[in-house]
């Protein structure tokens, strides 16, 4: 019982939360927007299910419409299922369908850097295969974005899809050579050159920054 009501606590809390932003904090956002030029957004979230950073450079189009240009990177020691670095620059157009929720397309080149390491057969030595894929990659998300008289702005893209347009680039280089490649991990260079940057949900956007 006391698990139940702990849950409902923060459910109710959440709700409580979204309510006060949607119809306190939102009723301002479109008329904060109206007399802005430019805006400055530092941005964190998931980029292929790793947690990445960036920044974003906006032009307001007009108050309902914006026009960004984003830098997103994250980077990982361990071998990740997309690569050990990942590196995103794009170019989106944000259009708003009331005080704060809006809908963003966009466009972009997806950098993907993968090191790969196996073993020699019969021995303890360590080979290294560097893979690099390059992507042109579309995105569609869905989210709030609220606006303060201030000019702080606070972003959240909370339902996104990103997707494989077509690849441009696909190289495997070996970086440490004690032999010949295993059949499998040839197989499985293979298959990363093909589906590197496979269709994948975006989970979570989080941006902040200043309108000016």
């Amino acid at each position: 019982m006391k698990d139940q009501m702990r849950i409902f606590k923060k459910i109710a809390l959440v709700s409580l939360s979204f309510f006060y932003n949607v119809t306190v904090l939102g009723a301002t956002s479109a008329e904060n927007r109206s007399n802005k030029n430019f805006a400055v957004e530092a941005a964190t979230g998931h980029l292929y299910g790793k947690l990445s950073a960036g920044a974003h450079l906006v032009y307001f189009l007009r108050s309902k419409t914006t026009l960004d240009l984003n830098y997103t990177a994250s980077k990982a020691d361990y071998a990740a299922k997309y690569g050990n670095e990942i590196r995103f620059l794009g170019l989106g157009i944000r259009h708003f369908l009331g005080n704060s929720f809006n809908i963003r397309g966009g466009l972009g080149y997806l950098e993907a850097r993968r090191n790969v390491s196996y073993w020699k057969r019969g021995s303890r030595d360590i080979g290294l295969v560097n893979v690099e894929n390059d992507e042109l990659i579309g995105e569609l998300t869905l989210g709030n974005q609220w606006s303060f008289g201030s000019g702080m702005t606070i972003g959240f893209d909370w339902l996104g899809y990103y997707g494989s347009l077509t690849k441009v680039d696909s190289k495997v280089s070996v970086v440490k050579d004690v032999g010949e490649l295993p059949r499998s991990l040839k197989n499985g260079i293979e298959r990363h050159g093909r589906d590197s940057a496979r269709d994948d949900a975006l989970q979570m956007r989080l941006t902040g920054g200043f309108q000016f």
